[in-house]
């Protein structure tokens, strides 16, 4: 099991902007507040399963009945692996699988994985899910933050009947399958961001990427692998450790806010001057 704490966010006095630190005060303890009542569900799989503790998790493997069950596995009792053999009958579509909570539903959310161990030599995506709904064969609508080892990109796409609708944005990353990585994805309203951490250093991202997108506004997380070929012949095969979700987003996006405010009072107190 892994346990680490990311930085915190300090709000700075700018030269005549004491409304400013009010307002960047006020935000801080709306931040409290929230970290007060915040749904928080964490599942690090050391007991080997995914069917006890405050994550219980929902299986979704809907390729099972046309012969092509997936699998879910516990290597060495502390992480989840899923896996899907290829699948080339259309219209199911290509092999894939899913797990999620089906009792935690978000609309503010930040849900994290540790990216452990996957097979770099197929063209698969794999990730999280996060505004999930009505999951189904044909049905299931939500957000998807995956990277895909053979496009070397990490994307956020938009799913609408269970298929890939938008992509929200993409971004080059090459990750090394040796090394382990984190996943954090985040929404607040519209706002939708992607981060990969290195696990050796988690205060500093190796990646930061966003959009908007204004689809979806509630749902159930999960973790997803897909078939990403167009031959739908690969499969999927990914390993996560680590899940993490809460309805706080993370401490630095309080910077954010704070850094944007400052920088609009200090326009304006420009503006007045001149």
């Amino acid at each position: 099991m892994r346990n680490h704490r990311g930085p915190l966010s300090v709000c700075v006095r700018v030269r005549g902007g004491a409304s400013l630190l009010g307002v960047c005060f006020v935000v801080g303890l709306l931040g409290l507040a929230s970290a007060g009542r915040a749904a928080q569900i964490s599942d690090d799989f050391n007991d080997g399963n995914d069917n006890a503790g405050p994550a219980v998790w929902t299986r979704y493997d809907p390729l099972a009945s046309f012969g092509s069950p997936a699998s879910y596995g516990f290597p060495n009792n502390n992480s989840y692996r899923i896996q899907t053999p290829a699948f080339t009958t259309a219209p199911p579509g290509p092999a894939r699988a899913a797990s999620y909570l089906n009792n935690q539903n978000y609309s503010t959310f930040s849900v994290s994985v540790d990216l452990v161990d996957w097979n770099n030599g197929i063209n698969q995506a794999f990730g999280l899910l996060a505004r999930l709904n009505s999951v189904g064969l044909g049905s299931t609508t939500g957000y998807a933050l995956t990277y895909q080892p053979t496009l070397q990109a990490v994307d956020i796409t938009r799913i609408t009947g269970e298929q890939s609708a938008a992509t929200v944005v993409s971004t080059p990353i090459t990750l090394d399958p040796a090394k382990d990585y984190r996943l954090v994805f985040t929404g607040v309203g519209s706002a939708l961001t992607g981060s990969v951490f290195d696990l050796t250093n988690l205060s500093t991202p190796l990646l930061t990427t966003g959009g908007s997108d204004t689809a979806y506004t509630n749902g159930f997380p999960g973790l997803l692998v897909f078939d990403n070929s167009n031959t739908r012949t690969v499969g999927a095969d990914a390993t996560f450790d680590n899940f993490s979700v809460t309805d706080v987003v993370p401490e630095p996006a309080g910077a954010v806010v704070c850094g944007v405010l400052a920088l609009g009072g200090l326009m304006r107190r420009r503006r007045a001057r001149s």
